[in-house]
């Protein structure tokens, strides 16, 4: 399976859900991100290219991120997202470049989508 790394991966400990559509995968840990995708630690084994949903839960709530499924190690999956750079994961790898604290990564990413949706709908 061919890998397609756009981004500078950075290390992370993030613990995730991982959801097939409806039902629960598994749980994870993500080891490392990147604008493109990301390693999950886990010990779920979904199908090759399948797509995915990674939930994380942050002091803001609970975000939700598509991926697919692009490769397997001993300890786990490697992730593409399915759209590149979603708000969050851009926050998240921002903050990890310049190692500030994740957690507030996750309550910045609901502010900077809020205003994004915002500007999108006073533009439409």
């Amino acid at each position: 399976m061919m890998e397609h790394r756009w981004g500078e991966r950075f290390p992370l400990d993030w613990h995730v859900r991982i959801r097939g559509g409806p039902r629960l995968i598994g749980g994870g840990r993500l080891r490392d991100i990147s604008v493109s995708g990301a390693f999950l630690v886990t010990e779920a084994t979904p199908a090759p290219l399948s797509p995915i949903e990674v939930e994380m839960r942050g002091p803001d709530g609970r975000h939700v991120l598509e991926a697919f499924v692009v490769r397997f190690a001993d300890d786990g999956i490697g992730i593409e997202w399915s759209e590149v750079s979603p708000e969050l994961v851009a926050i998240l790898v921002e903050r990890q470049a310049s190692r500030w604290p994740v957690a507030s990564a996750v309550s910045n990413a609901a502010a900077a989508t809020a205003s994004m949706t915002a500007s999108t709908a006073q533009r439409s």
